[in-house]
């Protein structure tokens, strides 16, 4: 007699992947990309008419001027606020800028959602893919910096900036005091009671010097005109990185979008 051993029975592995839901998604991030590229002339064109508004002057030193000039009348009224070219240009340039970064993003999950099943061979347009991707990443982690230079950083070396001028600065303070007495009579015809009175005093203090320190009123204008020619730059860097973006997608667009070809499908899986 002969006896066999029963083997385990083996699972069978599916070939393929069941169909997910992702189509939706890449739909959707299709539709987005579409819509950017259709409307980056506009956009582009935008950014530069108000890059023009927005930067009047001619040279670093005419800002200076303007600045300077600003800043004196402010002190002898015992303030110095923004200059009112960075008061309005700033906030514009961040928008404008926050605009392109998720233009970026948009972009970039876009190619991510169209990278092909991993496989030998065929690949050069997974490398036009991945070059993309490292530049959109690259502009807008540089984006992202320079806005936080012409926020944050700026208004933050400001404050520190004014706080050293030497600015008079007043402090009020308020004392209140209540006093409280009961009255009591035992003379027939005179009341008992009750008084209260209340008195207040205000005391107004002035600390500061006469004269504002003049370095200090000079480093306060350098901080603003460093602010001006950083959000210049950054408002022009931001126009040449998104032009490049949009020639580089538009030019390479059927290898982002399909990078084995129309009959090379995509997978969920990411490449990195």
């Amino acid at each position: 007699f002969f006896f066999f051993q029963s083997l385990p029975k083996q699972s069978s592995v599916p070939s393929k992947m069941p169909s997910a839901s992702m189509k939706t998604f890449r739909d959707k991030a299709q539709e987005n990309v579409e819509a950017i590229i259709e409307n980056g002339p506009a956009l582009v064109t935008d950014m530069e008419t108000s890059l023009s508004t927005l930067f009047t002057f001619s040279s670093l030193k005419d800002a200076e001027t303007e600045f300077e000039q600003f800043l004196k009348a402010g002190s002898e009224q015992n303030a110095v606020p923004v200059p009112p070219v960075l008061a309005t240009a700033l906030p514009s340039v961040r928008e404008y800028i926050s605009t392109v970064v998720a233009n970026i993003q948009a972009i970039e999950k876009y190619i991510s959602l169209n990278f092909p099943a991993i496989e030998d061979g065929n690949n050069f347009g997974v490398s036009v893919q991945l070059a993309i991707l490292k530049m959109l990443k690259e502009s807008r982690e540089s984006l992202v910096s320079e806005i936080k230079t012409i926020g944050v950083t700026y208004y933050d070396t400001r404050a520190n900036a004014v706080d050293k001028v030497g600015l008079k600065k007043k402090s009020v303070s308020t004392t209140s005091t209540t006093s409280e007495n009961d009255t009591s009579s035992s003379i027939e015809g005179e009341k008992s009671g009750h008084k209260s009175s209340s008195s207040s005093s205000t005391e107004e203090k002035e600390s500061g010097s006469s004269v504002v320190d003049s370095y200090r009123m000079y480093h306060l204008l350098a901080v603003d005109v460093q602010a001006y020619f950083e959000a210049k730059s950054a408002m022009s860097d931001a126009i040449d990185k998104y032009c490049s973006i949009l020639d580089n997608v538009e030019k390479n667009y059927e290898k982002l979008s399909a990078p084995k070809g129309t009959s090379g499908g995509t997978s969920h899986m990411g490449m990195f």
